[in-house]
């Protein structure tokens, strides 16, 4: 069941890196980098729940601060800019 799980999210993450590549503004990049974000900690998550990890859960959850913490500012910067 975990691969099934994990073959879909690296079906995601391939058509988000597509989408990546094509987007029209700079802007639907920065979305489409969040999403991928979103996808590599669900993953982690799954995984970590599943090897009932929690030094994988804590990583889970910097991971997440960090990943919003750093979209915000490239958000701002450009927005700035």
């Amino acid at each position: 069941m975990l691969r099934v799980i994990n073959e879909i999210l690296l079906i995601a993450i391939i058509i988000s890196l597509i989408r990546l590549i094509k987007g029209p503004t700079l802007f639907d990049r920065i979305l489409v980098a969040g999403v991928i974000n979103s996808i590599v900690l669900t993953m982690m998550f799954i995984q970590s729940l599943l090897e009932q990890n929690t030094l994988l859960t804590d990583m889970t959850l910097v991971y997440t601060f960090l990943s919003i913490l750093g979209i915000y500012a490239l958000t701002k910067y450009l927005v700035e800019k």
